[in-house]
């Protein structure tokens, strides 16, 4: 896995993922709307002079030029082993919630956006009979929660759509694979000001086994695949009386 894709890596899990499956052998492209954030990554990754990382700035939301981006990096990296779809937006403020521009916003980068590069990806590894097909979900889009319901369903979206990707490749060696997260320390998080999340670097070492060598659905930490499991089969009677 030499060439590799990250769709949202200026910060958090997407950063996190780059500096780590970037090595001495391997290329990556690094897209997101923040342009400084990329290239200081990027001029870390290419400290002795070798280009490994190159930025594309890009926001998701334009649609429109997914394809043309994605050209330009597969013409940087030679061909594509793995691309990794990690761009993603909640709202803070539970108000916003129901704002409709927000809501909108959100469907638009988690979904959309996301489908958008991850359909382009897909059909150039069915062409090319192979490749590591990776989107960062999240353990709330196992259940519609009481405070962020447009960011559960953006994320229940990706899921399925996944799914269905890994049907549609599943007689052809091209590894599809959902990371969920619960919460971790990042940059969303703590705006958030979110208690009890797992350590950035562990998440992402657990995320970096998994994307060498794994398919299907993987919860990080490993812990809430259980605890997802009973939250998804809990009596809805149960469930309306929970706040989370």
């Amino acid at each position: 896995m030499k060439r590799i894709i990250v769709i949202g890596a200026s910060s958090g899990i997407g950063e996190g993922l780059v500096r780590k499956l970037t090595g001495s052998e391997s290329r990556v492209a690094l897209a997101a709307r923040r342009v400084e954030r990329l290239e200081k990554i990027a001029s870390d990754l290419n400290g002795d002079g070798i280009e490994r990382a190159r930025v594309y700035p890009h926001d998701v939301r334009q649609f429109e030029t997914i394809d043309a981006t994605f050209r330009s990096m597969v013409d940087f990296l030679g061909g594509v082993d793995c691309v990794i779809v990690a761009a993603g937006i909640m709202p803070v403020d539970l108000k916003e919630q129901f704002d409709l521009e927000t809501e909108v916003d959100v469907l638009n980068v988690n979904t959309v956006g996301s489908v958008g590069w991850l359909s382009t990806a897909g059909l150039y590894f069915e062409a090319q009979g192979r490749g590591t097909l990776v989107a960062i979900g999240s353990v709330a889009g196992d259940r519609g929660r009481f405070g962020f319901p447009s960011y559960c369903a953006s994320k229940a979206a990706i899921d399925t759509y996944m799914e269905g990707l890994r049907h549609r490749f599943a007689r052809l060696p091209i590894r599809v694979l959902t990371i969920k997260p619960g919460p971790i320390e990042t940059e969303m998080t703590s705006a958030m000001n979110a208690t009890g999340c797992a350590p950035l670097e562990p998440s992402i070492d657990r995320m970096v086994r998994a994307i060498m060598r794994r398919d299907g659905v993987i919860y990080v930490p490993w812990k809430w695949h259980p605890i997802m499991l009973i939250i998804r089969h809990l009596p809805w009677f149960i469930f309306r009386r929970m706040r989370i």
